[in-house]
């Protein structure tokens, strides 16, 4: 057998809502090769029904969540990829109405995040009903489709995890690592260690590791930042340049490989995570946006970005002050 798990983030360049990062992690026995599209065609496709291509909707879209999440129907194809994804694991249940309420999604994937949930306020409304989007027919169908071919495959979904980084937070995680790509870069690193630790069940055989990130803006060289995972094992640095930088290093009886591509998401456990991170800082915003909106009806609502952050934060202001909302629980810094 043999793992891997792919990295990404979401929400790294806006002011407003959190910087969200996930990672999923896969298991397939060493026959089957790398390639876990390839592997499991018959219920994934990594790319967008083209015009005049016949479209097979009961396979599941799992890709670069920007892909994924274009036009009026994007909030509704990441959520059926992602719900879809963890009910066919086990991580969510199925036949129901709604597969689970926002905050238990979001414990389930982030873990003890009661302190952060209740804090902002707008975090509160994260406990609605989920999928929201999305058919509960569509993803239903996607974990039935997906879960079949993991079982005819021997391949499986171990598990997804996230790390979100609300303003606050962000914005003295910055303060203290001085500047948001190195909070981005540890963010990263610390959950590579625990999808580690859960590729490690006790007693079990060690198996080889391959782990795929989408690269960090312009950064080349991550050798220094790996020192947490390698327990002082010699790294061998493979290649470092503009559209791969690659390591690899012994871990006991087994090798483990880490990859930062320009492009990471043209891998499997990579896109489920670029949509992952997408997914959870989409139902963040749309908890922010509501809340605004019931205590200022006419306000547009915003995706965070800067221009239109500056506008939100104009237009929120005096809202803000009467609520006693601190500037540095609503707005990042960075």
């Amino acid at each position: 057998m043999r793992y891997f798990i792919g990295v990404d983030e979401a929400g790294y360049g806006p002011n407003l809502g959190p910087l969200v990062v996930a990672a999923s992690c896969w298991r397939a026995p060493d026959e089957l090769g790398n390639d876990l599209y390839t592997i499991l065609q018959d219920a994934v496709v990594s790319h967008l029904a083209k015009r005049g291509e016949r479209s097979r909707a009961e396979h599941l879209v799992i890709a670069d969540s920007k892909i994924v999440h274009q036009g009026v129907r994007g909030v509704g194809r990441l959520e059926r990829g992602v719900l879809s994804s963890l009910a066919a694991a086990g991580a969510l249940p199925g036949g129901g109405r709604s597969f689970w309420k926002g905050r238990d999604l979001w414990k389930r994937l982030v873990g003890d995040v009661a302190g952060e949930i209740s804090s902002p306020l707008w975090n509160q409304l994260l406990a609605q009903p989920l999928p929201g989007e999305a058919a509960h027919e569509e993803v239903e169908s996607g974990r039935r489709t997906l879960a079949s071919c993991l079982a005819a495959t021997g391949v499986s979904l171990q598990g997804v995890r996230a790390a979100v980084l609300f303003p606050g937070e962000f914005n003295r995680r910055v303060e203290a690592e001085q500047g948001k790509g190195a909070v981005l870069s540890h963010t990263t690193i610390d959950l590579i260690a625990q999808m580690l630790a859960d590729c490690t069940p006790e007693n079990a055989v060690p198996a080889d590791v391959m782990i795929t990130c989408d690269k960090h803006g312009g950064r080349n060289h991550y050798a220094p930042l790996l020192m947490p995972l390698t327990a002082g094992q010699l790294v061998e640095t493979r290649v470092e340049g503009r559209s791969e930088s690659s390591y690899r290093w012994r871990d006991g009886e087994r090798r483990i490989e880490i990859g930062f591509f320009t492009k990471g998401e043209r891998f499997l456990p990579t896109a489920l995570a670029s949509m992952t991170a997408k997914y959870l800082r989409e139902l963040s915003m749309r908890a922010f946006n509501l809340f605004w909106r019931e205590h200022l009806p006419a306000l547009q609502p915003t995706a965070g970005y800067p221009h239109d952050a500056r506008r939100f934060a104009e237009q929120t202001r005096d809202m803000r002050q009467k609520l006693n909302i601190a500037a540095a629980e609503f707005w990042r810094n960075r």
